[in-house]
């Protein structure tokens, strides 16, 4: 199992999502730059099981303490026999980095119990491995679960990082960082979508502390700023250790200097968030991820043996959620936090949804070179960017390597932040069967105002080079930063 050395502070430069610190400030953060608050709630009654019989009557909100009036209620969206706009969404994300080999293979026993037992047949769901090449999609969104069965018996470890045994503190922190890398990607690839996201990470955890040693000012902890990006994203983050119940274990404490380390008591239950003000504490890895999750409603599963019944009890939440929003009636936004508490009338019920977030004004413009990073790595990533619905249908001849088509962009039920700009760059990419970027172009077209509200194309014919497997297409909203993507395999 994990050794004493997987308890190391980490520093994690996590500038991909945003400038990570650590703060003496308990309350948990959210950024919003609209003037809309939109909440993903789960209710479940005094058993556990989630309810989804409310209506809008049944719930009130607050912040700080005064109560707000509710503008939008979206009840859970009902089981389709096809995947909907809107259809909550799930990702198991099998963890080859944080998981000793024996714990894998029994998670992945486990995980296709859950897909021959679980009575959400309809519920989309995507299959997913992260190991030092990093993110790698099995299965796109699918309700068939023997598909996803197929799938994961199809899968093989890569061998590439084992836990057990590790030694070094710096791969220990290579593999802390890809693993909150990946989160990041997830998140990133999921803003602006329509629908709410259950993430639900197999893994054994990493532990230590999250700061950026190139932030001079210390006021924001790195863990919330995690936790902020993903639920921007509408993400919901449930973790699942499928290691089962373990000897009670030590945390390792570093001095503020990093020199020495000391063992202290485990520390048992519930965690507030006054824990992640300790500077310099390096958290035994499964209270990590019980305060990570439970600032975004969610769940941390550990120290049982049932990894099949916790991967249910998550999937049966994102079919259960409700999405509602409120304009705050405070409307002096100077970056205060703001906690949100929401109840129900229903005797024993409970409601779980973000905690709360930080009013800030709106952030400013990023950069030509920002936004340059942000696309090239959208281009490459082998996930699918849902902010817009595109299709991108095309005709490849083979002899000559030339692509031809029209790229289509239909109005998708978000909260656009701004009004659109009337000229848009579209790009695209040539990619290799690795996900390389080949060859790419991007131009401008005139979609007048508001492009975002009708169905609007663009055609596109180019040569592509002679090992191209797929061509991406990349659609973003220059006012909100959104993005979409579309993927035409090379036959």
């Amino acid at each position: 199992m994990k050794k004493v050395a997987l308890l190391m502070t980490l520093v994690l430069l996590l500038s991909r999502a945003s400038a990570f610190s650590f703060s003496q400030d308990s309350t948990p953060l959210v950024h919003t730059n609209t003037r809309v608050v939109l909440l993903d709630v789960v209710v479940t009654d005094k058993a556990g099981n989630p309810i989804r019989t409310l209506t809008r009557d049944d719930f009130t909100v607050s912040e700080n303490g005064v109560p707000q009036k509710i503008s939008s209620f979206e009840p859970p969206v009902p089981s389709a026999s096809s995947i909907l706009p809107n259809s909550p969404r799930t990702i198991i994300l099998l963890d080859e980095l944080n998981i000793a080999y024996a714990d894998l293979s029994y998670a992945r026993d486990r995980i296709m119990l859950f897909l021959a037992q679980n009575h959400l047949q309809q519920t989309p769901i995507s299959l997913m491995t992260l190991n030092l090449r990093g993110l790698s999609v099995l299965q796109d969104y699918t309700q068939d679960h023997e598909l996803l069965k197929e799938k994961l018996m199809q899968f093989r470890p890569a061998m590439l990082n084992p836990v057990e045994g590790e030694g070094e503190q710096g791969k220990v922190q290579e593999h802390a960082q890809r693993s909150i890398n990946s989160l990041i990607d997830i998140a990133h690839a999921s803003l602006g979508s329509s629908y709410n996201l259950n993430v639900i990470w197999v893994t054994g955890g990493f532990a230590g502390a999250l700061k950026d040693t190139k932030s001079a000012d210390g006021t924001q902890n790195g863990l919330r700023r995690l936790a902020n990006l993903l639920m921007s994203a509408r993400i919901r983050l449930y973790t699942i250790d499928p290691g089962g119940v373990k000897p009670l274990a030590a945390t390792v404490v570093a001095t503020p200097s990093g020199d020495k380390m000391s063992a202290s008591n485990h520390l048992t239950g519930t965690h507030n968030n006054d824990d992640l003000a300790l500077l310099g504490t390096a958290y035994e890895a499964n209270q990590l991820l019980t305060v990570l999750t439970g600032m975004m409603g969610g769940h941390a599963f550990y120290g049982r043996n049932d990894v099949e019944v916790a991967l249910s009890q998550a999937v049966a939440d994102g079919a259960a959620n409700y999405s509602l929003s409120y304009s705050p009636s405070n409307t002096d936004f100077k970056g205060e936090y703001r906690k949100i508490e929401i109840h129900t009338n229903i005797e024993g019920a409970t409601a779980r949804t973000r905690l709360g977030y930080y009013a800030d004004a709106d952030a400013p413009a990023p950069t030509p070179e920002m936004r340059e990073v942000k696309w090239t790595a959208a281009l490459s990533s082998p996930l699918a960017y849902a902010a817009f619905a595109l299709t991108c249908p095309l005709t490849y001849n083979a002899s000559t390597g030339r692509a031809t088509g029209t790229l289509t962009v239909k109005p998708t039920p978000i909260i656009m932040e701004a009004e659109q700009q009337s000229r848009e760059i579209i790009r695209v990419a040539g990619l290799s069967n690795s996900g390389a970027i080949l060859t790419s172009w991007s131009w401008q077209i005139d979609w007048k105002k508001t492009w975002t509200n009708r169905v609007t194309t663009a055609s596109f014919d180019k040569v592509l080079p002679k090992k191209t497997h797929s061509v991406r297409f990349l659609v973003s909203d220059p006012a909100s930063e959104h993005i979409g993507t579309c993927d035409y395999p090379i036959p």
